[in-house]
């Protein structure tokens, strides 16, 4: 089969992270300060004010503010008080701990509840009697968005940065792949010390090929070829031992149906959660022009939200288990595929199992880093409409002889799975899938 294949878009230029590893410890820096900041830091306070001394203040003060250096309509209660301590009199600005802002009214509601003139109590440190505070409770209702940026931010950072490291660390072994090249070993010679003994050992014994292929997928042609030589890569990576999937196999699904309801509700919780912020805020300032402009992104969060709903319908939906007589079939193999329904087959209208060999491949376009997937190969091992057909039922899958078998690179990935797709009336369909390895002819 010819197919042209994702790689050969981009031969010398590949996804590079490295630059993550400078980019991560500033936004774990940003959110360490935001969380110390506006979270830790105001907490602390509050913790302490709980055993400050109670004192009767007079408002000297109360209005509604604008925020220093804040052009937009962002305001908070600037509110002056006076009272006794130690015998001598101190003067406070301080309403709350966390420093909350927002609209003019809000501002106005909170100010209009401390009028100038009237006697208001107070809390003051008896070891520091200038600071004092009017409420020593959590007053912003949006405190909680605070910690969430922080997580957010850190949590970015620690995954850059572990990016970029593993892209380092990429970088490096394929330096010192260029500097190690494949060799030729023979079974007779001295292996090393780990599963590729019996690799070698086997491929030994096959006949002739016309090529032999490496671990890396590369092949080797010519007929006088020796069939006592095996190529392998020096030194030789742990992801390419194929043994732990070898014989009979029962898959797991790439994604659980309960990771695709936590997944969506975390993005549908946190999205929404933050936009909210800001429409709370435009509808209290009646500043419908910005609300339009968030109408895309509130239509993004409505379809995270039926996304949500969705996966967690689809929890209720019968469950699919699959079997393969070899867990790593080689190119040319035919394998035994038994399946298992569990649960109301009479909902499913139509039952499909499909098998698909994807490309991934990532490669720079201009200052971007593009990651593409493109299916070369597509198997229907099955479609069927009869209940007691889709309950159980088996069915046999030859790999094709010119196939490419599985392999995992720095940019590019060959994978190969089994898709299952059950179509449910009125309801979220069935959509399964569930990876194999397939090996290169001769390597068993």
């Amino acid at each position: 089969m010819n197919f042209r294949t994702l790689s050969t878009r981009s031969n010398s230029s590949h996804g590079d992270l490295r630059f993550l590893t400078y980019i991560g410890p500033i936004a774990l820096f940003v959110g360490s300060m935001v969380l110390w900041q506006l979270v830790l830091q105001p907490l602390h306070q509050l913790w302490r004010a709980q055993f400050w001394v109670s004192a009767e203040c007079t408002i000297t003060k109360s209005e509604a503010e604008r925020k220093q250096f804040s052009k937009s309509s962002n305001y908070r209660p600037s509110i002056t008080y006076r009272y006794l301590a130690n015998n001598a009199e101190q003067v406070s600005e301080r309403y709350d701990f966390f420093e909350a802002s927002g609209n003019i009214n809000w501002a106005q509601r909170i100010a209009a509840a401390y009028p100038v003139g009237t006697r208001q109590p107070c809390y003051y440190d008896p070891a520091r009697p200038h600071e004092a505070v009017l409420v020593r409770e959590v007053s912003d209702s949006w405190f909680w968005i605070r910690p969430l940026v922080a997580v957010v931010f850190m949590t970015a950072g620690v995954l850059m940065l572990r990016a970029g490291l593993a892209s380092t660390r990429a970088k490096k072994s394929a330096t010192e792949a260029g500097a190690n090249p494949p060799v030729a070993i023979s079974p007779n010679d001295r292996q090393p010390s780990n599963e590729l003994q019996n690799l070698a050992n086997q491929s030994a014994r096959q006949p002739a090929n016309p090529g032999l292929s490496t671990a890396d997928g590369d092949s080797v042609q010519g007929g006088n070829a020796r069939t006592d030589l095996v190529i392998v890569p020096t030194p030789y990576p742990e992801r390419y031992n194929w043994q732990p999937f070898a014989g009979p196999q029962q898959l797991a699904p790439t994604i659980t149906r309960t990771g695709a309801v936590l997944g969506t509700g975390f993005a549908a919780l946190f999205w929404n959660g933050l936009i909210s912020f800001f429409v709370w805020g435009i509808i209290d300032d009646q500043a419908w022009f910005m609300l339009l402009f968030l109408t895309p992104f509130i239509l993004v969060g409505l379809g995270l939200i039926g996304g949500f709903f969705y996966t967690l319908l689809a929890l209720f939906n019968p469950r699919v288990q699959i079997a393969l007589s070899e867990g790593a079939p080689e190119t040319g193999e035919t394998i035994d595929i038994a399946w298992e329904v569990l649960g109301r087959t009479s909902r499913i209208r139509e039952f499909q199992i499909t098998a698909i060999g994807e490309e991934q491949a990532t490669y720079t376009r201009g200052t971007d880093t593009v990651t593409e997937k493109h299916p070369f190969q597509t198997l229907e091992i099955c479609r069927l409409t009869n209940p007691e057909e889709i309950r159980f039922g088996t069915a046999t899958l030859q790999i094709p002889f010119d196939a490419m078998h599985s392999h995992s690179g720095n940019r590019n990935k060959i994978s190969w799975s089994l898709k299952v797709h059950g179509k449910i009336p009125l309801f979220p369909d069935i959509w399964e899938q569930y990876e194999f390895r397939v090996l290169p002819r001769g390597v068993r």
